[in-house]
Order: structure tokens, then C-alpha cells, then sequence
């Protein structure tokens, strides 16, 4: 069943990767997020692993993934200096 899938997907003119995401096959990318430090002596570090793409963007959207407009991390703020999160793809 899922080969004669993949062959009416290469004849509707679908890509091999479309096929796959079609099955249910092909894994998901995951994210991280990522602290940065205004202070370039200060080392990233991970906040958190393992999410969509949805989740990261709607967490670095929020105001309180920056230090100039968080509400609840004052005291980071005075131990590190200025930060903010972002977020890159993590390698499968």
C-alpha cells in the first residue's frame, strides 16, 4: 500500500520529499532556544530542546524573552547583563 502510494505521488508530479511527508515518514525538525548575552564574554546557553518550529517563534515573540521588556527575570538581568532568546534548529 505505501509503495503503491509513493508511485501515484511520483505520477501526480509530487517530490520524493512531498511523498514522504505524506506517509507520516519523514521526521519532524526540531529547535532549541537559546539565551544570548549583550556581554560577548557571557556563553549562549540552551533554555530549552525538542520543539516545533510554532512553539520557538511563538516563545521569542513573547515579551518575556528579552531583558528590556520581561516582567518576571530582574534579577537574571542584574546578574547577566542584557540578554535575549532566539532560537536555531537542532542537528538530527
Amino acid at each position: 500500500m505505501v509503495a503503491r502510494r509513493l508511485t501515484r505521488c511520483y505520477t501526480a508530479g509530487l517530490s520524493e520529499e512531498l511523498a514522504h511527508q505524506m506517509q507520516g515518514t519523514r521526521h519532524m525538525a526540531t529547535y532549541k532556544i537559546v539565551r544570548f548575552y549583550e556581554d560577548t564574554n557571557k556563553r549562549e546557553r540552551t533554555i530549552e530542546t525538542g520543539l516545533s518550529l510554532e512553539q520557538v517563534q511563538e516563545h521569542c515573540s513573547s515579551p518575556e524573552s528579552d531583558s528590556r521588556t520581561t516582567t518576571t527575570k530582574q534579577a537574571v538581568t542584574r546578574r547577566n547583563g542584557a540578554w535575549f532568546d532566539g532560537f536555531r534548529k537542532e542537528s538530527n
